[in-house]
């Protein structure tokens, strides 16, 4: 089943896609590679998803999954009652839910510290394989890197442009990078590796091509959460919090980088990038502008009659342009009785992070900790960065919903967690004997 996982993990975050690949006709429509797939993983799930939520032992378990259920309740409801010109048409709109049903299978893999390795050390590799994808379409160039159906470039060839003589590269992957930078935040506030600081150079430069400030600033303000959330637990203190430069000293080396991979001026048209939104921002012009104005035709649209339950999710056939902002976009797809289910549902699944980040402290597991601080930085920085019920992301969220759930509870007392011992006591150590 982990290995099935993996293969569903690889296309909902984005690294390569099989709806182009596999199909399957049905009397309610084609089936692709991704649906069946995912199907036989949930399948397969059912038998250990049980058996893991009879013997969780915290109450934050029954309350995520009764939030998250409802989520995907709605969801499958909007996307049903989505613009359709027939009935298998719905049943296509229903795929909008796919990304959000990764939790049970998650839930359902993590049964011990051996497998969470597994799915770290896959998460990395898929990182570093999007990282290397998205830096070799840079250098590419505007055309297609690959014809190949399996190459997933999402949004790409609509946004895709130059920015400061460079090529702008978007990819779906993107977002599973930004995750991972942040987990690797999280590792750098913890204690020093060499190595950590090396892997967060190399996929900072996958987000620096991005050229979206929206997601820069989004990961900003993940970290800072991370940050708090760590002076409040008491792991940083005073002279720990030195750590913190840790994470603009790896964006620094990852610009030093950068001439390397053909992208000599980064550092300039970042700079530039930056002063460009300040300037859309106070002024109300550019891509700000637009957005003002997305969110003035999406309230006229509203005043129509769908305040309260929206349009459906396929929002865009109906308004006949995508909306940038997420409160917009919520409000239309899912109306004001979605859009409070949906912020219910992140604050259950935020305060079960923040449980979970307790429970791993008392437990002292290093790994604990990093996953279920990745939680509440990853809903904010997913609120920030404007991707609320954006699908191509939500899998991210919900296999991250599902870790923080189950990696507390692993083992008494990880290998990982007697490592932050040996290493705090060893500093004591050092103290004293310089004292």
């Amino acid at each position: 089943m982990l290995i099935l996982y993996f293969a569903v993990c690889g296309f909902t975050f984005g690294l390569y896609r099989l709806d182009q690949v596999i199909t399957l006709p049905t009397p309610v429509g084609i089936l692709n590679g991704n649906d069946l797939l995912l199907a036989a993983l949930l399948l397969f799930s059912i038998p250990e998803y049980l058996r893991q939520r009879r013997g969780h032992p915290s109450p934050w378990f029954r309350r995520v999954e009764l939030a998250w259920i409802a989520l995907l309740i709605l969801l499958a409801i909007a996307s049903f009652n989505s613009f359709a010109a027939n009935l298998r048409d719905r049943f296509v709109h229903l795929r909008f839910v796919e990304p959000y049903l990764l939790f049970f299978p998650t839930v359902a893999v993590l049964t011990d510290i051996r497998r969470l390795r597994l799915c770290m050390a896959f998460g990395v590799v898929i990182a570093i394989l999007g990282t290397a994808l998205t830096l070799a379409q840079s250098i590419h160039g505007l055309s297609l890197l690959t014809d190949s159906p399996m190459y997933d470039i999402g949004s790409w060839l609509g946004n895709r442009g130059m920015v400061g003589g460079l090529v702008r590269v978007n990819l779906p992957i993107s977002n599973w990078v930004a995750f991972v930078l942040l987990l690797l935040m999280a590792a750098l506030l913890l204690r020093w590796r060499w190595w950590v600081v090396g892997l967060f150079s190399l996929l900072a430069l996958a987000i620096f091509i991005n050229f979206a400030r929206s997601l820069w600033l989004s990961l900003l303000a993940g970290f800072l959460l991370e940050i708090a959330l760590f002076f409040r637990a008491g792991i940083l203190d005073g002279k720990s919090a030195l750590r913190i430069a840790l994470v603009p000293v790896g964006g620094a080396i990852a610009l030093l980088l950068a001439p390397l991979f053909g992208l000599e001026t980064l550092g300039d048209t970042i700079l530039g990038r930056i002063a460009e939104g300040m300037e859309f921002f106070s002024t109300g012009s550019g891509t700000w502008g637009n957005r003002v104005d997305q969110s003035q035709w999406t309230w006229k649209l509203l005043d129509r009659g769908h305040w309260l339950f929206g349009v459906g999710t396929d929002y865009e056939t109906f308004s006949g342009f995508v909306i940038d902002l997420g409160l917009p976009a919520t409000l239309l797809s899912v109306g004001i009785v979605g859009l409070l289910v949906f912020f219910g549902a992140l604050i259950v699944c935020f305060l079960a992070g923040i449980d979970g980040l307790k429970e791993g402290i008392r437990r002292d597991d290093l790994l604990a900790v990093l996953v279920c601080v990745g939680l509440p930085a990853v809903i904010v920085q997913r609120l920030v960065y404007q991707h609320w019920l954006y699908p191509e992301s939500a899998g991210i969220l919900a296999a991250a919903v599902g870790a923080a759930l189950m990696v507390p509870y692993l083992s008494e007392e990880s290998e990982e967690g007697e490592a932050l011992k040996d290493h705090e006591s060893e500093e004591e150590e050092e103290e004293g004997s310089s004292g």
